[in-house]
């Protein structure tokens, strides 16, 4: 829709208390959410259609007139105030700046959204080889660029590169499946439909692995470093570490959101006492290592052991 036809709307936020709920909430901090109560601020909605799947978003902005009366608009369009106040529960965990709500509004991409995500968002691929190679081929393109400019330097980088490799997996399990059914009357064949599936399922866990390694975990971690000192910094001040500021640590908007997992792996430090603790288990010598990383998953460190973690984006 061009700027022409929406509705000019002076609400640019004072410094006055009715804009302190949505300040707050840009920072993390959300207070109590109610249908009846929508706040004065700036938000995102997000939609979903059930039947094409197609994802929309569009800038949102709630404020009152003196009267007290609820206005509320969406994409410049005035909302009536049984629908503001339903989608309030949902468009209040997505606010957004002034600046990005009019840079939106006046045509301006949302700068976290991945183009190339969103674009084939709106175009259900078919479910045949040939197109699901040629979304892979444009997809690739765009997640090869992002891998080689490296880790997100910003929150909207490790966003987009969340969503793209999201997608790969829901392509990778798209194919998993179409593997399954195309193979399912034809298990003699089986190795055939192996090596015409495979590579294609082993690329998409490839760019997704990578995509996460390489561009959201260095991001993510900075961010829990981040909430960690905040923490810190609110304790050595004399208050609660649930006080302090909150900071983001998941990476994704039109995906689901991409955090920080704990995965847990054991070291071998003592093998003979590892062994001797071990020896009447039937698999002792080629399955010790195997043994201890099972432990070591249910954070369990057997004897001669010890358990290490590391954070990786899942």
């Amino acid at each position: 829709m061009s700027t022409a036809m929406l509705e000019k709307v002076n609400i640019i936020p004072p410094a006055e208390d009715p804009w302190e709920w949505w300040q707050n909430a840009l920072k993390g901090v959300f207070g109590e959410i109610h249908a009846d109560e929508p706040k004065t601020g700036f938000y995102r909605s997000r939609r979903k259609n059930k039947q094409t799947n197609v994802i929309t978003f569009a800038p949102v902005a709630y404020w009152y007139k003196e009267d007290g009366t609820l206005r509320c608009q969406m994409d410049g369009r005035d909302v009536d105030d049984v629908r503001a106040r339903e989608m309030w529960p949902y468009v209040s965990r997505r606010p957004i700046t002034h600046e990005l709500f009019t840079a939106v509004r006046n045509g301006e991409p949302w700068p976290d959204l991945n183009d190339a995500v969103i674009g084939h968002n709106n175009a259900p691929v078919a479910d045949s080889m040939e197109a699901i190679q040629e979304r892979m081929d444009d997809l690739g393109r765009e997640a090869e660029r992002m891998l080689k400019a490296g880790a997100a330097t910003n929150q909207a980088l490790s966003d987009q590169a969340s969503d793209l490799a999201n997608t790969f997996g829901e392509l990778q399990n798209n194919i998993i499946d179409l593997h399954k059914k195309e193979k399912a009357p034809h298990l003699e064949a089986g190795r055939g439909v192996d090596r015409k599936w495979f590579g294609l399922r082993d690329r998409a866990d490839d760019l997704k692995k990578r995509l996460k390694a390489v561009v959201v975990t260095p991001w993510l971690t900075k961010k829990a470093a981040e909430a960690e000192a905040a923490k810190v910094a609110a304790i050595q001040t004399g208050k609660s570490a649930d006080e302090a500021p909150q900071v983001r640590v998941t990476s994704g908007s039109s995906k689901r959101s991409t955090g920080l997992r704990t995965h847990y792996f054991a070291v071998i430090e003592d093998k003979a006492k590892l062994l001797d603790s071990l020896k009447d288990h039937p698999r002792v010598v080629e399955l010790l290592q195997e043994i201890a990383n099972d432990a070591a998953k249910q954070q369990v460190a057997l004897p001669g052991c010890t358990v290490k973690s590391e954070k990786r984006a899942a």
